[in-house]
């Protein structure tokens, strides 16, 4: 986990509070943010490597976040207990930013 760029709690008309982070993830192949919610955003900021299941890629005012589907899980991954022919990322790299790039989508008249 590289860092926490937003949090925020909101309220919710029945009382319940939402709290929403944003996070850098990502490999030496590029990166992305990751949002997150409640328990899910207490389980990142704790730990350096995750396991995430059940993600989908939305669109936020013109730019990817990456979001935990209904049944989505995030879990800290050992690093230690890795087959050996699998590592974790020495690095992000955050010259490929997905975030950053702004997508709109064209509907092509035929």
């Amino acid at each position: 986990m590289e860092e926490v760029l937003v949090s925020a709690s909101r309220e919710r008309p029945d009382g319940t509070v939402v709290r929403i982070a944003e996070f850098t993830v990502g490999d030496e192949t590029g990166c992305v943010t990751l949002q997150l919610r409640n328990e899910a955003a207490n389980v990142a900021v704790q730990e350096r490597y995750l396991v995430l299941r059940d993600v989908s890629v939305i669109m936020f005012r013109g730019h990817m976040r990456v979001v935990l589907g209904t049944s989505g899980r995030v879990q800290p991954l050992d690093a230690a207990t890795l087959p050996s022919d699998v590592r974790p990322p020495r690095e992000v790299n955050r010259r490929v930013n997905m975030t950053v790039s702004a997508y709109e989508l064209v509907t092509l008249h035929e």
